[in-house]
């Protein structure tokens, strides 16, 4: 027969062990999250500077479109690309 002492101490050893490995699994899942959650951030930041200098590229197509054809052509090129570069990184991200 087992004394009460004896009996508390492996409930208290066995809830502290439950314990531990609760707040390790927690650990180990806050910190996969605040990965992942830091290559969205990189991602979002990306997409920005994406998209500030696509509007930068439209403001300049509206102003000079009649002025040189050749250029145009060049920025509608350069547009199209960013455009499919914005598309292809907002699908990543879904």
């Amino acid at each position: 027969m087992t004394s009460e002492p004896t009996v508390h101490y492996e409930k208290e050893v066995l809830e502290n062990a439950t314990l531990v490995a609760v707040e390790r699994t927690m650990k180990k899942y806050a910190d996969n999250l605040l990965h992942v959650l830091e290559g969205i951030s990189g991602r979002l930041t990306h997409l920005e500077s994406t998209t500030q200098r696509l509007e930068h590229m439209v403001t300049e197509f509206k102003g000079g479109a009649d002025e040189n054809s050749g250029a145009t052509d060049g920025k509608l090129r350069a547009l199209g690309n960013m455009l499919s570069e914005v598309n292809l990184r907002g699908t990543c991200l879904s």
